[in-house]
C-alpha cells in the first residue's frame, strides 16, 4: 500500500483533522480543543500533516507538532512537542505509521524548530524504534497516598469494619505528614484569576535548577491551563511579601489528583511548602492519591521522597534535534503540564 503525506491547512482541513483525531485518539479531540491547541497557542500555530491511502485517496491518518518556547541555560529557543498522532484502525500497521512520523520529523526540521520532544505511547515507541530513535529521558510518576478508603474497601468486609480501618489509616497518614512538615518563609495561598506579569518575571529569572524547560510566561500559563477547553486547574502561589517566588498547579479527577506544574526560584523549602499545602487541600477534599510526574533525572524529584512520594511507572521521552549539536546538552525539567494538551 502506498501512503501519501501532505501538509495540512489548518483552516481548509480543519474538519478533516477533527474527524480523524476524534475517531483515532479520543472523542474529546473536538472543535473546541482544535481551535485552542492548533490556533490559539501563544508560542505559535501548530503544524499538521495528513496521510492518505495512495490507491483510494482516503485520508486515514494525521499528526502534528505544537510550538513551545524553551529555555536552556538562560537562552531561549523555539522547540515543539509532537502530538495528535492518529491512524484509522484498518491502517494500523508499522508501515503507514513510520511513513507518517518520518514526514512529521522532516516537516518539524523544515519549519525551523530547534528540536522536538515526544512522550510516546508504547505503540508509538515502536515507531521511533523503527526510525532508530530511542528515549534518553523518562517522565517518572511520583505518587503519594492521601487516604486509604478506596484500597481498604476493596479488601475488607463488612463496611463497618472497613470504615473503622480506613479512619485509623487516614489518621496515621495525616499525622505522618504533620510530623514531616517544615516551615517556609513564604506565604502559600490560592491564586485566583488570570496569570499576570509577575509570572512572566518569575519565568525570566528562574532557571529550573539549571535545567532546560518550557518558558512559562503568563501568556503561556493562561493558555495552557486556564483556557483549556475540557479541564479545570487550580493554582497555589508562594510569595515573600509581594514578590512571587513559586507556584504549583493541580487538578482533580475521579478521586485522584495530579500536580501538573511546579516551578519557581531555586529555593527547596518553598517548593516543598507548595507541595505540602496542596497535599493538605487535597486530603481535606477526599482525594485518595496525589501524583507528580517529573523527569526521573531532575534533582527536584528527590525532594518529594521525604514528603512520602514514591516512584511508580515511567514514560519515555524522545527528543529529536533539528541537527546534531543544535542545542547544548543539559538536564531537563519535564512535568505533566508539558504534554501537548
Amino acid at each position: 500500500m502506498s501512503v501519501v503525506i501532505r501538509p495540512a491547512d489548518l483552516q481548509a482541513d480543519r474538519a478533516q483533522l477533527i474527524r480523524l483525531l476524534s475517531e483515532t485518539l479520543n472523542p474529546s479531540a473536538d472543535a473546541r480543543r482544535f481551535d485552542w491547541l492548533y490556533l490559539k497557542n501563544p508560542d505559535g500555530l501548530a503544524h499538521a500533516w495528513l496521510a492518505k491511502d495512495g490507491a483510494s485517496g482516503h485520508y486515514m491518518g494525521a499528526s502534528a507538532v505544537f510550538p513551545r518556547r524553551v529555555k536552556v541555560r538562560k537562552q531561549e529557543f523555539t522547540a515543539c512537542i509532537f502530538g495528535d498522532f492518529g491512524i484509522e484502525r484498518d491502517y494500523r500497521t508499522l508501515g503507514p505509521a513510520v511513513v507518517l512520523q518520518r514526514a512529521t520529523i522532516a516537516g518539524m526540521r523544515a519549519a525551523g524548530f530547534v528540536f522536538g520532544y515526544d512522550l510516546p505511547s508504547s505503540s508509538m515507541l515502536g515507531v521511533y524504534r523503527r526510525l532508530e530513535m530511542k528515549p534518553e529521558q523518562f517522565l517518572l510518576r511520583m505518587a503519594k497516598p492521601l487516604r486509604a478508603n478506596r484500597k481498604i474497601s476493596q479488601t475488607v468486609r463488612p463496611k463497618a469494619v472497613a470504615g473503622a480501618a480506613s479512619a485509623a489509616a487516614n489518621f496515621a497518614l495525616a499525622t505522618r505528614d504533620s510530623l514531616r512538615r517544615s516551615k517556609s518563609r513564604a506565604e502559600i495561598s490560592a491564586h485566583p484569576g488570570r496569570f499576570t506579569g509577575e509570572f512572566t518575571d518569575l519565568a525570566n529569572r528562574a532557571d529550573a535548577g539549571g535545567a532546560g524547560h518550557v518558558h512559562r510566561t503568563a501568556d503561556y500559563l493562561n493558555w495552557r491551563f486556564l483556557d483549556h477547553p475540557h479541564r479545570r486547574y487550580e493554582t497555589l502561589a508562594a510569595r515573600e511579601g509581594k514578590e512571587l517566588k513559586g507556584y504549583l498547579i493541580f487538578m482533580e479527577e475521579a478521586g485522584d489528583a495530579r500536580i501538573v506544574d511546579w516551578f519557581g526560584e531555586d529555593v527547596p523549602e518553598i517548593r516543598i511548602a507548595l507541595v505540602a499545602h496542596a497535599v493538605d487541600i487535597l486530603r481535606t477534599r477526599g482525594s485518595e492519591t496525589v501524583s507528580l510526574p517529573i523527569t526521573s533525572s531532575h534533582p527536584w524529584r528527590f525532594e518529594l521522597e521525604p514528603l512520602g512520594f514514591r516512584a511508580r511507572e515511567s514514560q519515555p521521552i524522545v527528543t529529536v534535534e533539528n541537527k546534531a549539536g543544535a542545542v547544548e546538552k543539559a538536564p531537563w525539567l519535564f512535568l505533566e503540564g508539558d504534554r501537548e494538551s
